[in-house]
């Protein structure tokens, strides 16, 4: 059990900064697209003309940040589900680190199905987009 908790948390240490890194994307974008143009531009729209599912996330992210109200012009129709998401697993992946030694066998569980869940949901509207596209 004890490596069970060790890998639970650097899984979710690693989780945590990649919800950081996403929430941070708005300020940090302008930077990295200074200096590195091609890694911030979107492959699929690159490539197809058209705009992936996730197109325009990032500027309603700033929207949001700037915004008192929820009520804004978006880009992308899910970006304040998927804003949301993210502040949730920021703040629950918090948690879990400042509470490791109370962390059972069923939390983990309850963890992994609730992200299959999650990664379910999201991969069949990205099919759904794509197919409706």
């Amino acid at each position: 059990m004890h490596n069970i908790k060790k890998n639970y948390f650097y899984i979710n240490f690693t989780f945590m900064l990649l919800m950081l890194y996403a929430l941070s994307l708005p300020c940090t974008s302008p930077y990295i697209k200074k200096y590195t143009p091609i890694k911030t531009s979107c492959t699929y729209r690159s490539l197809t003309k058209k705009n992936c599912p996730f197109c325009g996330i990032t500027t309603d992210f700033k929207r949001i940040f700037a915004s008192k109200t929820i009520n804004i012009q978006k880009n992308n129709p899910i970006s304040v589900i998927i804003f949301c998401l993210f502040c949730l697993e920021l703040i629950s992946r918090t948690l879990f680190m400042i509470l490791k030694n109370k962390i059972n066998i069923i939390i983990i569980t309850l963890d992994i199905i609730m992200h299959f869940v999650l990664f379910i949901c999201v991969f069949t509207w990205i099919i759904f987009f794509l197919l409706n596209y």
